[in-house]
């Protein structure tokens, strides 16, 4: 993962050499147009603004991409693997509460990223001192700080799970009966095929994929306009919306989820109050939610120099 963060890190400095620094006192941008007359002559003469070849535009957006693909690698088999992990060596009674803390944990590193983010987005992308401000739109904030940061802090973490054992409760390992590879390999795939079409056919567990599917698009949704949201309604710059925004979820998701976990080891919750739990929480936060529509402040009125006073 840290190879990945690296790797969408320098896409960044890439592109370093091909940044231009403006000394202009002030800008005056169209409000109501999608293109510019600048953009425009740029289009037609297949430049661009910082002129830009194309061929490095494709080397930094590939070079983002495969830092992408990277860090979905590494991650990848974290969430497959970690509960089962808990879950194996831990009495069965503490296994919520401990899921509860890792999930919390998780949860709280976006709401973290936004926090830093908007801290990272008062800097300059060169980490130079320059005469705009943040407020500027030709404003760029150090985004690949981000990539730096948290890849280190991800690699020092990761070395003491190296060590940790392949089990922490000693098992009774079981004898492996030794068999043809290419038997084996076939006897695994039709394994696997079994799995997946009984879970297909599982009701509870199609129900609760499609759960988990429609949470993370209100996550992901939240996490991608709730910013532009506050930038607009409450006039303030990026980072300041974003800092705001990973406070709030700081707090909210950490506490939340922690606290779901404890409350069902203590109380010990069967599998349908803890539904019913679920269910309570989320129409309490869908009604929280709905209150957005009817809250907001009011759109400025622009005035137009041909209308009339």
């Amino acid at each position: 993962m840290f190879h990945g963060l690296l790797q969408s890190d320098r896409n960044c400095h890439i592109r370093f050499k091909y940044l231009h620094e403006f000394t202009a006192s002030h800008v005056a941008i169209p409000l109501c147009t999608n293109t510019t007359t600048q953009e425009r002559n740029c289009l037609s003469t297949n430049k661009t603004i910082f002129d830009v070849s194309e061929s490095w535009r494709t080397v930094a957006i590939l070079t983002l991409g495969l830092g992408m693909a990277l860090q979905g690698v590494a991650k990848s088999p974290r969430q497959p693997f970690l509960g089962t992990y808990v879950d194996d060596n831990v009495a069965k009674t503490k296994t919520s509460m401990y899921l509860g803390i890792m999930v919390g944990l998780s949860i709280s590193g976006p709401a973290i990223a936004f926090t830093l983010g908007g801290l990272f987005s008062r800097l300059y992308i060169t980490l130079e001192e320059t005469t705009l401000s943040p407020r500027d739109p030709r404003w760029l904030g150090a985004w690949w700080l981000g990539f730096l940061v948290f890849g280190l802090c991800g690699l020092v973490v990761g070395i003491p799970l190296v060590f940790f054992p392949r089990r922490l409760v000693d098992k009774q390992e079981r004898q492996e009966v030794k068999s043809p590879t290419s038997k084996r390999l076939v006897h695994d795939l039709k394994g696997l095929a079994a799995a997946l079409l009984r879970l297909g056919l599982n009701p509870v567990y199609m129900c609760l994929l499609v759960s988990n599917g429609l949470n993370i698009m209100v996550a992901s949704g939240t996490m991608a306009f709730m910013p532009k949201y506050l930038e607009t309604q409450f006039n303030i710059p990026t980072w300041q919306a974003n800092l705001y925004l990973g406070s709030m979820n700081i707090v909210a998701a950490f506490i939340g989820t922690i606290l779901g976990g404890c409350l069902t080891t203590r109380f010990k919750l069967s599998p349908l109050n803890c539904l019913k739990w679920v269910l309570l929480s989320k129409c309490l936060g869908t009604l929280l939610g709905v209150t957005g529509f009817v809250t907001g402040c009011k759109q400025p009125v622009f005035q137009s120099h041909t209308s009339s006073k």
